[in-house]
């Protein structure tokens, strides 16, 4: 089908996720000349999308190819373009100095994963180090085993299938990288899925603390993993990794004479809002490290 423009309700800022989670290849998406390439499923099948972006974050227009029109509601959920930021920015009126920051980065959205079985294999990779070797590892894994497609030369890819992982040798996962105890998480996870044991994103949505607590009873999946995984399917953005350390100390970093009462009120006035001001304080943390800041 021909090309599409898409024009999200701006401040929109999709690059920005893209720029700094996608880098050392397909992590499934791979992302070149401001382009993202990846297979979203439709009906339950793959099919690949190409999506290019400017404009953003004021005049954001996406310029979007797909083979069938179904796709395109999916990656509309995909990159969130529905998501109307000058909500967040309004519930930040009352706090001048957090709402500045915001507008620092205005429109920046993570991705959305379409299933958990996904987003966990996403999470348990990233868990304990540092987001350049998680996206190294996380193209590894995903150019061995995950799906892909060449179309007119270029490369698709989507995450690996749960029937392949599973059958993956634990020793054979650990040579790309990954722990023992995160391999073993992943073949977990992956038998959880093939298994029908994993919770709906609908589930999720409807109650992402009870799915939280749900998904630690997996090996190899704590409170950080299945927060940032439940994070990665939301609708919305009610919940971030508990106890993520970069959100702290971007916390401490941005605000560091706020109260901790005051911190609460913050998180209670932004309701569903407040995980998008955690994942926008753990990108200004990694953002003063690169300058040189302190944190």
């Amino acid at each position: 089908m021909p090309w599409l423009t898409l024009k999200p309700w701006p401040p929109y800022n999709f690059t920005m996720h893209l720029e700094r989670f996608g880098a050392g290849g397909p992590v499934p998406w791979i992302y070149e000349d401001k382009c993202l390439r990846v297979l979203l499923p439709v009906g339950g099948v793959l099919e690949p999308v190409r999506a290019c972006f400017s404009g953003e974050p004021w005049e954001p227009v996406i310029r979007l190819w797909t083979r069938g029109g179904g796709a395109v509601g999916v990656f509309r959920d995909y990159a969130r373009v529905g998501f109307d930021w000058s909500v967040f920015l309004g519930l930040l009126e009352g706090y001048p100095r957090v709402r500045s920051i915001a507008l620092e980065y205005a429109g920046v959205r993570p991705g959305r994963c379409q299933s958990l079985y996904h987003a966990l294999l996403d999470s348990i990779v990233r868990q304990r180090v540092p987001l350049r070797v998680a996206s190294r590892v996380l193209a590894r894994l995903v150019s061995r085993y995950g799906a892909r497609m060449v179309v007119d030369g270029l490369d698709y890819y989507s995450y690996p299938p749960a029937v392949v992982i599973s059958r993956v040798p634990l020793e054979e996962l650990r040579s790309l990288g990954l722990s023992r105890l995160k391999a073993r998480g992943l073949l977990e996870v992956a038998l959880a899925g093939l298994e029908g044991r994993l919770p709906s994103v609908g589930e999720a949505v409807r109650d992402p603390q009870g799915v939280i607590g749900e998904l630690t009873g997996l090996y190899g999946v704590g409170r950080w993993t299945a927060g940032l995984a439940v994070a990665m399917v939301h609708s919305l953005f009610p919940v971030w990794p508990f106890g993520d350390l970069t959100v702290g100390r971007g916390l401490r970093l941005a605000l560091p004479d706020m109260a901790s009462v005051e911190v609460k009120r913050l998180v209670n006035d932004l309701g569903d809002y407040a995980g998008l001001l955690m994942y926008m304080l753990s990108l200004y943390y990694e953002d003063s490290r690169r300058r040189g800041g302190r944190g």
